[in-house]
């Protein structure tokens, strides 16, 4: 952090003896400029927060938990990956992810980072992995997701019959909407290696736009359908390394399996 910002005061003190007018419409335009960015960067993180406190209300009359019904095995679903779920969003997180999206990794990782841009990437990832998924096509998984996860979804995913294996299929106009649960850095000092790790978490519907057309989305019988995913994805951002966004946790689950 005391780089950016010596680097700052260095490119303001050249200003200052190459022409102290210049430097005067500099400051100005720049404040504007950076202000209309704090704006812009505010009303996002206030919309996003809207929607995490509108969405943890909805759930919470609907009586849901971040943890599974325990009344009957038989409601619990088949995980491809054993973890604990996510289902809604978490304020405090929301807030820190996007400090560290906006502070961390934009200014010192990828320039060029939004979280508004992952969450849309994040969507059509799930919709190409989903589809691989509901087919048992791993060999197509390989440089999506890593390796270990691969492993262990493969074992997992004999468990499935026929109908859990195509229900894994997500079109993009069946994402009711996708968050950013999670954004994590991780720094390792043994070998200078970075990383940025985001898990995203999708709400789903089989068929939206067909039931919304026909007025049954919010009947009781198509909220049963709805589907939760978890998508956790890293990056590598080391000095000299080239890599790209890979899924290392993935899950899919129905919302009853929440429910109280």
């Amino acid at each position: 952090m005391n780089r950016f910002f010596f680097k700052i005061l260095g490119a303001f003190s050249q200003c200052q003896k190459n022409n102290k007018s210049s430097v005067i419409t500099y400051i100005s335009t720049n404040r504007n400029f950076t202000l209309m960015k704090n704006i812009a960067a505010f009303q996002s993180l206030r919309l996003t927060l809207k929607t995490a406190v509108k969405l943890n209300i909805l759930l919470s009359e609907r009586k849901m938990s971040t943890k599974f019904n325990d009344e009957d095995d038989k409601k619990k679903p088949k995980m491809l990956m054993k973890f604990e779920p996510v289902l809604r969003p978490e304020v405090l997180l929301t807030i820190k992810n996007w400090i560290l999206a906006k502070f961390i990794i934009r200014p010192y990782l990828d320039n060029e980072f939004t979280l508004k841009d992952f969450t849309s990437g994040a969507k059509q990832a799930l919709t190409v992995v989903s589809s691989f998924l509901s087919q048992g096509d791993f060999q197509s998984l390989a440089g999506l997701v890593t390796d270990e996860a691969i492993t262990e979804i493969k074992r997992n995913f004999a468990a499935l019959n026929v109908k859990e294996r195509q229900d894994l299929f997500v079109k993009v106009a069946d994402i009711l909407f996708a968050f950013p649960y999670q954004v994590g850095i991780i720094f390792d000092d043994s070998n200078q290696r970075r990383f940025a790790e985001i898990t995203v978490v999708y709400h789903c519907m089989n068929d939206f736009e067909e039931l919304k057309s026909q007025g049954k989305a919010l009947t009781e019988d198509a909220k049963e359908d709805i589907k939760i995913c978890n998508y956790r994805f890293i990056r590598e951002y080391t000095k000299g390394v080239q890599s790209d966004w890979i899924i290392n946790r993935l899950g899919h689950f129905k919302l009853r399996h929440f429910e109280n």
